[in-house]
Order: C-alpha cells, then structure tokens, then sequence
C-alpha cells in the first residue's frame, strides 16, 4: 500500500524536491532572499490545492427524530492550480561574499529571469562585481527550476464521515512517504461542517458552513524539517438538487496558509549559515463554483476555485 502512495505523490514530491538536502540539494547553493522568491509558487500551490475539493455538496443530512446517523464518502480528490509565466521567473540583486586567495570580499549580485521552483530547469547565473573596488567578480551559478511547468497538480484521498446533528466530519490523512532522494512527505487535514438551512424550513436552497485546519511537513532523507506548514479555511457553501443526478453547488471561503522553511546555505566550503523565513500563500478569500453527478452509489465532482490565481478541483467517489 505504501508503494501505491508513494507513486501517486512522486509528482508532488518532484515539485518539492527543492526542500530536500540530499546531495543534489538546490537550496543550499542560495541565500535567504533568493530563495523566498524562488519557492514562492510552491507556497501558493500548496495553499491552492489543500484549500479545495473539501465539498461537493451543502446537503449535510438532518433529521430531529434520528439526529445521529451513519453516512460515509471516499473519494479520491484531484487538484490543478494555475500560473502565468511572469511567476516562473524573477529578477533579483542581493550580496554575497566569495573568498579569493584566501580571502573573504563582498560582491554585489544581480540576476534576471532567474526560474522559480515551476520555471526553468536550466541554472541561472548571476553576474556581479566587488564591492571594495568595483572590479568584476566571478559569475556566480545559481539553481533551475523543478518542473517547467504552469500547473501545478496534487492528488489525495479523502473520507467523509456523518452525521450528528447535522454535523459532518471530512479527514484527509497519509503517513511519512518516504520517495528515494526526494525526501518525505506528511500530510493530515479536516474539516466539520454544520447544516444550516434546517434551521429556515423554506430555505429553497441547502446551507452549510465549515471550517477546518490542515497541516503539511517535507523532512529531507536525515529527517530535518525543511517545510513546516499550517492552514486554515472556514467557508460558506450553498447547493441545489435539480434532480437526484446532478446538484449545482457553491461557496465563499476564507483561507490562511502558511509555510515555515529551514535549511542551510552553504555560502562556501567552510561557512554555512542557517535560513530560516516564512511565507503565507497569496489566496485569502475564494469563490467555489461546481456540479456533482451522482450515479448510484458513486459520485463525480468538478469545480473551479476563482482567486488570486485559478484553480480546478474534482473527485471520484463512493457513498453509502
């Protein structure tokens, strides 16, 4: 089973590998401000994609006379966010020192069109000069990206337990992946949610609000942390059955991800200095639009997720 895990996140964990210090680590060639920028993207795609995808319909069952029964969802969930190419590069001056013959002297650096974590994989170089005399300095290889690419996926399962009181409940789990150099890979999530039409008998329209917490760790292959991160989301969501096939359903949601990052810049072979920054994605308010076909006992979901950046998110699931 775990093997199965693994091959289905190898792609989110390629897009992360950047966090990883094995020996091909990227991070520890590069300082503080060049790093923020260069994962930046990989922030926001976390925060796009872990904010979806958390319901496909507002109908949370709810019945005075048997206020707790036994309703379950697994589903397998499938996220896409995207992005323009102006946040696949970046320009950037910074300062550095270099030691010559010996010995240790400030350099003024600048680059352009340097690639995030999605641009790209060709290493940037930067060029600079001296600060105490001006001269020219040695250029200066920096790191390419991941993956060029403009979309960034995530896919994981999902179960949706009910209902007390109109309550549900909806967990999102998997254990420390471990894929090769890559590094490993933790992730837990949930959410409850509460009914809230029942208490507008004429409601033409089933209401529901949630709110749910999640958190995500990359660890290198020696178990250092190299990104912590939490989020939060509470949401609004509202849907119509047009018949017992399909319900159009939507949402107005709230959402904070934030993401701690640690690790060493080797500046040269006898000093390395440890980075330690944070960063928050850009999506704070989102607006959820979408359709559920169900058939039987199984469900399929798409809809799309309009903020700062676009984001699709669908599901395939089970329902008894």
């Amino acid at each position: 089973m775990k093997k199965i895990i693994s091959s289905v996140f190898f792609l989110l964990l390629l897009i992360n590998n950047s966090f990883s210090q094995s020996t091909d680590i990227k991070l520890a060639k590069v300082g503080e401000s060049y790093a923020q920028l260069y994962v930046k993207p990989a922030i926001d795609a976390f925060g796009a994609n872990l904010n979806s995808g958390f319901f496909n319909t507002a109908a949370v069952p709810y019945n005075k006379l048997l206020p707790v029964s036994f309703d379950i969802n697994i589903s397998l969930r499938f996220f896409g966010s995207f992005f323009p190419q102006s946040a696949r590069s970046f320009d950037l001056s910074y300062s550095d020192t270099i030691i010559i013959e010996g010995v240790a002297r400030p350099v003024e650096y600048s680059v352009k069109d340097a690639p995030t974590i999605i641009g790209n994989t060709k290493n940037a170089v930067a060029t600079g000069y001296f600060t105490d005399n001006g001269d020219p300095a040695p250029p200066q290889e920096l790191i390419g990206g991941v993956i060029n690419t403009g979309v960034v996926p995530l896919f994981f399962p999902q179960i949706q337990i009910g209902t007390i009181y109109g309550t549900d409940a909806v967990i999102r789990f998997l254990p420390k992946i471990s894929v090769g150099e890559f590094g490993k890979f933790n992730f837990f999530g949930f959410a409850v949610r509460h009914n809230i039409d029942h208490y507008f008998p004429n409601s033409p329209v089933n209401i529901s609000l949630q709110a749910g917490y999640q958190i995500n760790n990359i660890d290198d292959n020696t178990d250092f942390r190299i990104l912590k991160a939490t989020d939060f989301f509470v949401n609004l969501q509202a849907s119509r059955s047009f018949s017992s096939l399909f319900t159009l359903y939507g949402g107005l949601q709230l959402e904070k991800y934030k993401g701690d990052i640690n690790y060493n810049y080797v500046q040269n072979e006898d000093t390395e200095i440890p980075v330690s920054f944070s960063q928050t994605a850009d999506d704070k308010f989102r607006v959820i639009l979408g359709g559920n076909l169900t058939v039987g006992y199984f469900n399929f979901n798409l809809d799309a997720n309009i903020s700062n950046r676009f984001s699709l998110s669908s599901g395939i699931g089970v329902g008894f």
